[in-house]
C-alpha cells in the first residue's frame, strides 16, 4: 500500500503528529527501497518565531516506536476489510 503524507495531514496536525508522520513514513521508504537508508533526520522550524530544532534519534524513536505498532495494525487488518466491504463506517465510528 502505498503511503504519502496527505494521508495523515489535516490543517489542525500539530507538531507532535507531523513528527510522528513523517517518522512513519521515512521508515515506510526504508522499508522497501534498499537503497535508501541511513541516520533519519527530522528538524523542525516553528512557523511563529523562525527557531529551528533538530530532534535527536531518541526523540525521533521514542515518537515512531509508540505508533508503529498501531498504524501496521491498520494497514494490516482494517484497511483491507474496508476493501473488501467487511468494515463500514458505522464500524469504523464504533472503535474511534
Amino acid at each position: 500500500m502505498q503511503n504519502s503524507f496527505k494521508k495523515y495531514y489535516h490543517n489542525d496536525i500539530t507538531i507532535k503528529e507531523a513528527i510522528l508522520a513523517v517518522a512513519y513514513l521515512i521508515n515506510e521508504v526504508k522499508e522497501i527501497d534498499p537503497s535508501c537508508g541511513g541516520t533519519t533526520l527530522i528538524t523542525i522550524i516553528d512557523p511563529k518565531n523562525g527557531a529551528v530544532k533538530e530532534l535527536t534519534q531518541t526523540e525521533i524513536a521514542n515518537s515512531f516506536e509508540k505508533a508503529k505498532p498501531l498504524l501496521d495494525t491498520l494497514e494490516r487488518n482494517i484497511i483491507p476489510k474496508i476493501l473488501r466491504g467487511e468494515f463500514d463506517e458505522q464500524k469504523l465510528k464504533e472503535i474511534s
